[in-house]
Formats: C-alpha cells, structure tokens, sequence
C-alpha cells in the first residue's frame, strides 16, 4: 500500500504555499501603509477597532497616514519599505494565481469521474 501523492497534488500543494505567503507578505505591506482597522465608514480619528502600530499622532494638530505609516523589511513585507503601491500589485496578482489555481484543479478532484457518487 503506497502512501505516495500523486505530483501533480504535490506541485499544486507548493503552489498553494507560493501564492498564500506571497498574499500574506503583500498584504502585510498594505496593513503597514494604514495599520488602523475599522468597523466603521467614516475612519474618524479615535474610532480604530484595531491598531497595529505604537506611534502616537498628535490630538490637536494636523497629520497625514504617511506620520503613521509602519515600514517592515522586505523579509517580512513585499516589496517591503514604503512601497503600497506595489505592494497592493503584488496582493492583486498573488490572488489571481490563488484563485486561478484553485478553480482549476477543483473542477478535476471534486467531481467524480463517472456516475457513481
């Protein structure tokens, strides 16, 4: 009895890992440009739900996200330091892969083969 996956289980199963790290490190890299989380539409200051950051903004002068914003190394984030906008191409682009390598291999492993479900 071989236990052994079949290889195209196992790349799919790499690809998976790929394309989840790249989404997870560019996704990191979004939440350091604005790492505030909201429940709200309005985003008024003191109405945060999560904050990520231990910078304090001053209450009674004017500030901009870039005072607040939460650089991370490019081992942690991608592209890493002050870079949104790639960062959110790389998030973009990772999901697509994701999502077009899951739809592809669902519709061969889900479905049985012949009649009998």
């Amino acid at each position: 009895m071989s236990l052994d996956f079949p290889a195209w289980l196992r790349v799919t199963l790499l690809l998976n890992i790929l394309f989840l790290s790249l989404l997870a490190r560019s996704g990191i890299e979004i939440l350091s440009a604005h790492p505030k989380l909201y429940w709200n539409n309005h985003c008024r200051p003191n109405s945060k739900w999560l904050k990520f950051t231990d910078k304090q903004l001053p209450d009674d002068g004017l500030w901009t996200s870039h005072e607040e914003e939460q650089p991370f190394s490019p081992i942690v984030a991608l592209p890493g330091g002050r870079h949104l906008g790639l960062g959110r191409h790389w998030h973009f682009a990772s999901a697509a892969a994701w999502v077009l390598l899951v739809s592809s291999t669902s519709s061969c492993c889900l479905e049985p083969a012949s009649g009998d479900a």
